[in-house]
């Protein structure tokens, strides 16, 4: 197990194919004064729109209450990967929640956001809530191009949380033959030699592998 709350899983690969910026959002989101959440910045996220993607009405409905004592104006809702894909193509959210559990396969929903033709926005910023803590699978996440990780059971602090991380965030977004999200680097380091490229190209190396 590993840290649920906030994973670091920060391996090393060869993620450096189509970078484009990511983070339309922080010109959205002005600063508030309304809101202060353990000394993270607080911010103005009613003109951001939502969705959320998961199987239970009740965890919709908890999602959905703190979204709303955040000022968000517009959520929508869905109550599978399919409808999800659906609702993501027709209003295209700012920011999508999506549930990964038994039964409901968030992480394809995911690929399909980031890869499909029919998909509006690739780059959109998804958050993944699962209790799926697991350091495998929260790599599988990872690999299948998630922003962030939200581990139940959530709270308005831990939601909050990430949705600030997604805003201040400056992570490319990537696009290569066998990986499409956010730049899977968290720290990049600024030495670009020859020692460095043989260690990303092994790291990359290994990752495939495991994967395969």
């Amino acid at each position: 197990m590993i840290d649920a709350e906030s994973p670091q899983i920060t391996v090393d690969q060869d993620d450096q194919d189509d970078q484009v910026e990511q983070n339309p959002l922080a010109d959205m989101c002005k600063k508030s004064a309304k809101r202060n959440q353990k000394s993270l910045p607080s911010y103005d996220l009613s003109k951001l729109s939502f969705l959320v993607v998961e199987k239970h009405p009740a965890m919709r409905a908890i999602i959905r209450e703190v979204l709303h004592q955040f000022e968000v104006a517009y959520i929508a809702e869905a109550s599978s990967p399919e409808q999800g894909f659906e609702f993501f193509c027709q209003e295209q959210p700012d920011i999508t929640f999506i549930d990964w559990a038994p039964g409901f396969n968030g992480i394809e929903l995911l690929h399909k956001i980031r890869r499909d033709e029919l998909s509006p926005n690739p780059t959109a910023p998804v958050v993944i809530v699962t209790g799926n803590t697991e350091t495998r699978q929260v790599v599988e996440a990872r690999d299948a191009g998630m922003t962030e990780f939200l581990a139940t059971p959530v709270s308005a602090d831990t939601i909050y949380k990430h949705i600030v991380s997604i805003i201040d965030g400056d992570r490319k977004f990537v696009r290569a033959d066998k990986y499409t999200g956010p730049d899977r680097r968290r720290h990049q380091d600024k030495y670009g030699g020859e020692k460095r490229r043989k260690e990303d190209e092994n790291s990359a190396t290994n990752s495939d592998q495991e994967a395969e």
